[in-house]
C-alpha cells in the first residue's frame, strides 16, 4: 500500500532516515553473502570444467541474482520508492528472502559440489544422501554430465526451494503496483536497467515471459531453454561464459546510499 502524503507527514522524518539507514547496512551485509556465494560457485566450477556443470550454471544465476534482482530492488529504493515506508519495507523483505534462498541452496546441493570437488565420488557417497541424489552424481562421475546436472537444478528449484515459492509470490504481487518482478514492464520508470540491458541472456532464450516467483513457470524455463543450452555449449564456451560471469560479479556496483 502506497503511503499517502498527510500520514507520511504524521512519521518522524529521522525515525524513517534511521530505519533505511538500518535496511541499507543490511541490503550491503546480504550483498557480501551472495557475492561470496556465487564467486565460490565459479571457482568449484573452474577447478573441473568438465563436470561441475550444475556449479558453472549457478554462477550464471548468481549474476542474475545479485545485479538484476537484489541490486535492482535497492536502487528503486534509492531511485524514490525510499520514502513510500510500506513499500520500502516490502523490498527490504524480498532481499531478505533472496539471501535466504541462495544460503538454502549453498547448504545443499551447493555443499555437495564443493565435497565432490574435494572428495571425489567417495566423498558424496559419504554425505548420506538420497540415492537418486547419489546416482546424479555418479552419472556425473561416469561421464553423463548433463543427466547429472538436470537432476540437481531440479533438486534446487523444487525441493530446496519449496517451501519459499509462496512467499516470494506474496512479495511479487504487494509490489507489482511499484515495479515488475517478472521484467515483462522492466524498471525504466524508474531509471533502473533491464535484465537484457545489464546481464544479458544470450545464449539463452529471454526469460521476459517466465514468471520467476512461479515455481513451475521458474523450473520449466531452466528446464526447456537454459539446461539444454548449458549442456550443448561445450567446454570452451561454458568456461568463457563462466569467466564473463565472475568478472559481472567482481564489479558489479553496490547501490549508493545517500542518506535521504
Amino acid at each position: 500500500m502506497w503511503v499517502d502524503a498527510a500520514e507520511l507527514k504524521q512519521r518522524d522524518p529521522a525515525e524513517i532516515k534511521r530505519q533505511h539507514a538500518a535496511a541499507y547496512k543490511e541490503y550491503l551485509e546480504g550483498r557480501q553473502v551472495l557475492k561470496e556465494i556465487y564467486q565460490e560457485y565459479g571457482r568449484i566450477y573452474l577447478q573441473n570444467p568438465e563436470k561441475q556443470l550444475w556449479a558453472g550454471l549457478a554462477t550464471h544465476a548468481g549474476s542474475v541474482v545479485l545485479v538484476e534482482m537484489y541490486d535492482v530492488i535497492e536502487r528503486a529504493q534509492q531511485a524514490g520508492l525510499s520514502w513510500k515506508v510500506d513499500i520500502s519495507a516490502l523490498c527490504d523483505e524480498l532481499q531478505r528472502l533472496i539471501v535466504t534462498m541462495a544460503k538454502a541452496i549453498r547448504d545443499d546441493v551447493g555443499t555437495q559440489a564443493a565435497v565432490f570437488g574435494a572428495e571425489g565420488i567417495d566423498g558424496i557417497r559419504r554425505m548420506g544422501l538420497d540415492r537418486d541424489n547419489v546416482e546424479a552424481w555418479e552419472a556425473i562421475d561416469n561421464g553423463d554430465v548433463v543427466k547429472g546436472a538436470r537432476f540437481l537444478a531440479q533438486r534446487e528449484q523444487t525441493d530446496v526451494l519449496n517451501k519459499y515459492y509462496a512467499d516470494m509470490s506474496r512479495l511479487s504481487l504487494a509490489l507489482s503496483p511499484a515495479f515488475s518482478w517478472n521484467a515483462k514492464s522492466g524498471l525504466e520508470s524508474f531509471g533502473c536497467p533491464t535484465f537484457v540491458d545489464a546481464v544479458g541472456t544470450y545464449p539463452f532464450a529471454n526469460w521476459m515471459d517466465t514468471d520467476p516467483a512461479g515455481k513451475n513457470d521458474r523450473w520449466k524455463y531452466i528446464r526447456d531453454s537454459i539446461l539444454p543450452v548449458w549442456g550443448g555449449m561445450g567446454g570452451d564456451g561454458r568456461t568463457d561464459w563462466v569467466k564473463q560471469r565472475l568478472d559481472i560479479i567482481r564489479n558489479s556496483q553496490e547501490a549508493k546510499y545517500d542518506g535521504f
